[in-house]
Protein backbone atom coordinates (compact mmCIF):
# COMPACT_ATOMS: atom_id res chain seq x y z
CA UNK A 1 0.00 0.00 0.00
CA UNK A 2 1.28 3.43 -0.90
CA UNK A 3 1.20 6.01 1.94
CA UNK A 4 2.26 8.91 -0.28
CA UNK A 5 -0.22 11.78 0.05
CA UNK A 6 -2.45 12.07 -2.98
CA UNK A 7 -3.42 15.27 -4.72
CA UNK A 8 -6.80 16.49 -3.51
CA UNK A 9 -9.67 15.63 -5.82
CA UNK A 10 -10.68 18.36 -8.26
CA UNK A 11 -13.28 20.80 -7.01
CA UNK A 12 -16.84 19.81 -7.75
CA UNK A 13 -18.74 22.26 -9.91
CA UNK A 14 -21.85 21.75 -7.79
CA UNK A 15 -20.03 22.42 -4.52
CA UNK A 16 -21.49 25.10 -2.25
CA UNK A 17 -20.01 28.53 -2.93
CA UNK A 18 -18.35 29.70 0.30
CA UNK A 19 -19.01 33.32 -0.63
CA UNK A 20 -16.49 36.07 -1.21
CA UNK A 21 -13.04 35.70 0.26
CA UNK A 22 -12.47 37.60 3.48
CA UNK A 23 -10.33 40.10 1.58
CA UNK A 24 -12.99 40.74 -1.09
CA UNK A 25 -15.71 41.02 1.56
CA UNK A 26 -13.62 43.40 3.70
CA UNK A 27 -12.97 45.61 0.65
CA UNK A 28 -16.66 45.55 -0.22
CA UNK A 29 -17.87 46.40 3.27
CA UNK A 30 -15.47 49.36 3.38
CA UNK A 31 -17.69 50.79 0.64
CA UNK A 32 -20.79 50.66 2.86
CA UNK A 33 -22.59 54.00 2.99
CA UNK A 34 -26.05 55.44 3.23
CA UNK A 35 -27.14 55.52 -0.40
CA UNK A 36 -30.38 56.56 -2.05
CA UNK A 37 -32.11 54.36 -4.61
CA UNK A 38 -31.97 56.75 -7.57
CA UNK A 39 -33.08 54.25 -10.23
CA UNK A 40 -35.67 51.49 -10.02
CA UNK A 41 -36.25 50.44 -13.62
CA UNK A 42 -38.22 47.20 -13.82
CA UNK A 43 -37.46 46.72 -17.54
CA UNK A 44 -33.91 48.01 -18.00
CA UNK A 45 -32.43 46.79 -21.28
CA UNK A 46 -28.81 46.17 -22.15
CA UNK A 47 -28.70 44.80 -25.67
CA UNK A 48 -31.43 42.14 -25.72
CA UNK A 49 -31.18 41.42 -21.98
CA UNK A 50 -33.87 42.83 -19.71
CA UNK A 51 -33.83 42.95 -15.92
CA UNK A 52 -34.82 45.03 -12.92
CA UNK A 53 -32.17 47.62 -12.13
CA UNK A 54 -31.97 49.26 -8.74
CA UNK A 55 -29.14 51.76 -8.56
CA UNK A 56 -28.04 53.12 -5.20
CA UNK A 57 -25.95 56.30 -5.16
CA UNK A 58 -24.53 58.87 -2.74
CA UNK A 59 -22.25 61.85 -3.36
CA UNK A 60 -18.60 60.80 -3.31
CA UNK A 61 -19.47 57.08 -3.10
CA UNK A 62 -19.24 54.30 -5.65
CA UNK A 63 -22.66 53.36 -7.02
CA UNK A 64 -24.17 49.96 -6.28
CA UNK A 65 -26.34 48.18 -8.87
CA UNK A 66 -28.69 45.42 -7.70
CA UNK A 67 -30.07 43.62 -10.73
CA UNK A 68 -32.79 40.98 -10.72
CA UNK A 69 -33.99 38.70 -13.49
CA UNK A 70 -36.15 35.60 -13.99
CA UNK A 71 -34.19 32.64 -15.34
CA UNK A 72 -36.66 32.21 -18.20
CA UNK A 73 -35.64 35.62 -19.56
CA UNK A 74 -32.96 35.26 -22.18
CA UNK A 75 -30.19 36.08 -22.52
CA UNK A 76 -29.42 35.68 -18.84
CA UNK A 77 -27.55 38.12 -16.62
CA UNK A 78 -24.93 35.44 -16.09
CA UNK A 79 -24.20 35.24 -19.81
CA UNK A 80 -24.26 39.00 -20.37
CA UNK A 81 -22.83 40.38 -17.10
CA UNK A 82 -20.08 42.34 -18.84
CA UNK A 83 -22.44 43.97 -21.34
CA UNK A 84 -25.07 44.77 -18.70
CA UNK A 85 -22.63 46.23 -16.17
CA UNK A 86 -20.99 48.32 -18.88
CA UNK A 87 -24.36 49.70 -20.05
CA UNK A 88 -25.44 50.63 -16.53
CA UNK A 89 -22.07 52.30 -15.91
CA UNK A 90 -22.24 54.29 -19.16
CA UNK A 91 -25.89 55.33 -18.83
CA UNK A 92 -26.16 56.05 -15.11
CA UNK A 93 -22.62 56.67 -13.77
CA UNK A 94 -20.65 57.99 -16.76
CA UNK A 95 -18.45 60.26 -14.64
CA UNK A 96 -17.35 57.55 -12.18
CA UNK A 97 -13.90 56.02 -12.66
CA UNK A 98 -15.10 52.57 -11.57
CA UNK A 99 -18.21 50.62 -12.52
CA UNK A 100 -21.01 50.24 -10.01
CA UNK A 101 -20.61 47.41 -7.54
CA UNK A 102 -22.60 44.69 -9.35
CA UNK A 103 -24.97 42.40 -7.46
CA UNK A 104 -27.21 39.92 -9.30
CA UNK A 105 -30.20 37.82 -8.24
CA UNK A 106 -31.97 35.36 -10.53
CA UNK A 107 -35.31 33.60 -9.96
CA UNK A 108 -36.02 30.81 -9.25
CA UNK A 109 -33.30 29.63 -6.92
CA UNK A 110 -31.58 26.28 -7.30
CA UNK A 111 -33.63 23.25 -6.23
CA UNK A 112 -36.66 25.42 -5.45
CA UNK A 113 -34.77 27.38 -2.78
CA UNK A 114 -34.87 31.12 -2.32
CA UNK A 115 -32.47 32.68 -4.87
CA UNK A 116 -29.24 34.08 -3.51
CA UNK A 117 -27.59 37.41 -4.23
CA UNK A 118 -24.36 37.11 -6.22
CA UNK A 119 -21.58 39.68 -5.97
CA UNK A 120 -19.96 39.94 -9.38
CA UNK A 121 -16.42 41.28 -9.42
CA UNK A 122 -14.59 42.08 -12.61
CA UNK A 123 -10.92 41.40 -13.26
CA UNK A 124 -10.30 44.28 -15.61
CA UNK A 125 -12.02 47.52 -16.51
CA UNK A 126 -11.72 50.03 -19.29
CA UNK A 127 -13.89 53.13 -19.45
CA UNK A 128 -17.49 51.83 -19.38
CA UNK A 129 -16.32 48.27 -20.11
CA UNK A 130 -15.73 45.42 -17.70
CA UNK A 131 -14.12 42.03 -18.28
CA UNK A 132 -13.42 38.71 -16.55
CA UNK A 133 -16.44 38.42 -14.20
CA UNK A 134 -16.33 36.27 -11.07
CA UNK A 135 -19.41 35.35 -8.98
CA UNK A 136 -19.58 34.92 -5.20
CA UNK A 137 -22.63 34.48 -3.01
CA UNK A 138 -23.32 37.46 -0.76
CA UNK A 139 -25.89 37.56 2.02
CA UNK A 140 -29.00 39.72 1.94
CA UNK A 141 -27.91 41.46 5.16
CA UNK A 142 -24.55 42.31 3.59
CA UNK A 143 -26.31 43.86 0.57
CA UNK A 144 -28.53 45.95 2.85
CA UNK A 145 -25.48 47.03 4.88
CA UNK A 146 -23.60 47.96 1.70
CA UNK A 147 -26.35 50.23 0.34
CA UNK A 148 -27.40 51.53 3.75
CA UNK A 149 -31.07 50.66 3.44
CA UNK A 150 -33.73 48.37 2.04
CA UNK A 151 -33.37 46.59 -1.30
CA UNK A 152 -36.32 45.24 -3.28
CA UNK A 153 -35.76 41.51 -3.71
CA UNK A 154 -38.30 40.70 -6.42
CA UNK A 155 -38.30 41.01 -10.21
CA UNK A 156 -40.89 43.76 -10.17
CA UNK A 157 -43.44 44.59 -12.86
CA UNK A 158 -42.79 44.15 -16.54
Amino acid sequence: MNDVPQDPPPARHDAVDPGPSEEVLADLLRLAASRERTVDDHMFRAGSTSFRLQLFTAPGQRAVAVVIQDLDEAPSLTNTAELCAGEVWQQHCPDQDLPPVWIERQFPGAFGEEPEFQLVTFGETDLHQVHDPHWDTIGRDQVVHLVGGPVAEDRGEG
